[in-house]
């Protein structure tokens, strides 16, 4: 119930139930985890972080916290730390190593470093082709850089075959064909 809250953004009620569930098992990381990104979808990122290391005290490995201790930092402009949040995750491996590989490559993007950049987009598309953000991301890459805008059309009719019903897929095509009409 506290995912489908959070997904219509009722994050009061979210969070009620995320805390109801750690009350009964306490060393259950997934509520604890998904209470931080209530916080971290809020932009409130001291209580975000406060709870993702909640989860690495009980669990010192979670993969998913550590990603979303990058995204944190990412956000508060801190760049070094997330990408060290994220190469830590990559050091894992396993689950959760496509979305890493795909932070990164927005990290990267974001510092201007655009072959590294694209070096983790594709790494992530390898690590799972069915990786619709991957897609989407790398194809923003490709498109604002204007690097291939022919490979950039080909993963962008791919991302929307996978995911017919997101609308981002559109609105990204809608982009290509402006740019590249």
């Amino acid at each position: 119930l506290g995912i489908v809250l959070n997904y219509e953004e009722d994050y009061e009620k979210s969070e009620e139930n995320y805390r109801k569930a750690n009350a009964l098992i306490p060393t259950w990381t997934f509520p604890i985890n998904n209470i931080g990104t209530n916080f971290l979808e809020k932009a409130d990122y001291k209580n975000a972080s406060i709870y993702y290391k909640k989860v690495l005290d009980i669990q010192p490995n979670n993969r998913n916290s550590y990603n979303n201790l990058g995204a944190v930092s990412e956000n508060l402009g801190r760049y070094q730390e997330a990408e060290n949040y994220f190469y830590k995750v990559k050091e894992f491996g396993g689950e959760y190593l496509s979305i890493t590989l795909r932070n990164l490559g927005k990290l990267y993007k974001k510092k201007g470093n655009i072959k590294g950049a694209e070096g983790y987009f594709l790494q992530a598309i390898q690590k799972d082709s069915t990786d619709v953000e991957a897609l989407f991301d790398y194809t923003d890459l490709l498109i604002d850089e204007s690097i291939d805008a022919q490979k950039a059309l080909g993963l962008l009719k791919k991302a929307i075959q996978l995911e017919p019903f997101l609308a981002k897929g559109y609105a990204n095509y809608a982009t290509f064909l402006r740019r590249f009409p």
